[in-house]
């Protein structure tokens, strides 16, 4: 890691970027959701950078056991995997599909059964990955705090007597990336606890130092498709799990 540490800090430099505000992490135990995608990869690598210590954690949350032709979960797997090697950071890899078909899936399908849609990320990042796997990382792993790939900020503003307002989400550098929308329900309690790493970094210089670092995922397209479930024909893939109506 240390020529890659030196690597970084001559990109730093040369993007004018600042990890200031991951400096005060070094020897916390911080746990990353790592999805297979460059953006987590290089939250991992930021936060190990700063003397984090850093331990992944891959959710496979949906059971396509009864589907044909789709393998988005386990090639994900697989790519998160090589790419906690890449970064000598431990993998540990977990499930909570029953949570997701209860508090995410079937509360898309009523939605669409009322006539309404509602968006499975939002019911995703608050139910599943900010509240599950966070009590995960917290209670089987150890880990002070949950980190993610996520484009978005959390603040809080303190006072010169250093009474601090309780953290708040706010928009990340990248405008074209925020993501504060899908955050948007995340429960403001566990806020104190999460981390947003990219933050500060636009995508395309996020994806520029992925290909100079050389990560085995730098040319990996952008994750799309429904939270946990992946790339589908979304007219399909729901009709298997809602009865036609006519009108």
């Amino acid at each position: 890691m240390a020529s890659h540490t030196g690597r970084l800090r001559r990109i730093l430099r040369r993007m004018g970027a600042s990890s200031r505000s991951l400096s005060s992490l070094s020897g916390r135990r911080v746990a990353v959701g790592m999805s297979g995608g460059v953006d987590s990869a290089m939250a991992a690598y930021l936060l190990k950078k700063d003397g984090a210590d850093v331990v992944g954690v891959h959710m496979s949350n949906w059971d396509s056991s009864d589907e044909v032709g789709f393998c988005d979960g386990e090639e994900e797997l697989q790519m998160a995997r090589r790419v906690c090697s890449f970064l000598e950071i431990d993998l540990v890899e977990t499930s909570f599909i029953n949570e997701y078909w209860t508090l995410v899936f079937q509360d898309l399908l009523d939605g669409l059964q009322k006539g309404v849609t509602p968006n499975p990320d939002v019911l995703c990042n608050r139910h599943i990955k900010f509240n599950q796997m966070l009590h995960f990382a917290r209670d089987r792993l150890g880990a002070e705090l949950l980190a993610t790939g996520h484009y978005a900020r959390i603040e809080s503003q303190c006072s010169d007597d250093g009474c601090c307002s309780y953290p708040s989400l706010k928009m990340p550098k990248d405008k074209n990336k925020d993501q504060t929308y899908f955050l948007s329900r995340v429960r403001q309690e566990v806020l104190g606890d999460i981390i947003f790493p990219l933050a500060d970094y636009l995508k395309p210089k996020v994806r520029e130092m992925a290909r100079e670092l050389e990560f085995p995922n730098k040319d990996k397209r952008s994750s799309a498709g429904i939270c946990m479930v992946g790339r589908r024909r979304f007219d399909t893939f729901i009709n298997e799990y809602l009865e036609n109506k006519s009108g």
